[in-house]
């Protein structure tokens, strides 16, 4: 790129922590991605529906925050029960992806 890199001269990102992406970022041609966490999503949504199924109340919105991904390894997901996930609990988690 005209003797400018990546993560120091110029900075590329992209969206969805596609294989691709996390490859780019590998050999330093990307400088990161965001994750949308489908994985998360998903579960909620299933919980919610069984829920609503069961007549019981629940929330009207329930937030899954984005993951910035600069290294492949933070793309890596664990399950989280956004329904009962305390603000202490979050601010471990997210002390854990660095």
């Amino acid at each position: 790129m005209l003797g400018r890199k990546v993560g120091e001269d110029i900075y590329i990102v992209g969206v969805d922590a596609i294989p691709d992406a996390l490859e780019l970022l590998k050999n330093a041609q990307l400088t990161g991605t965001v994750l949308n966490d489908h994985f998360n999503q998903s579960h909620t949504f299933a919980d919610v529906a069984v829920e609503l199924m069961q007549g019981k109340d629940v929330e009207a919105y329930y937030w899954h925050d984005y993951v910035g991904v600069t290294k492949p390894r933070r793309c890596e997901l664990k399950r989280v029960d956004a329904r009962k996930e305390t603000i202490a609990e979050i601010k471990v988690r997210y002390a854990e992806r660095g």
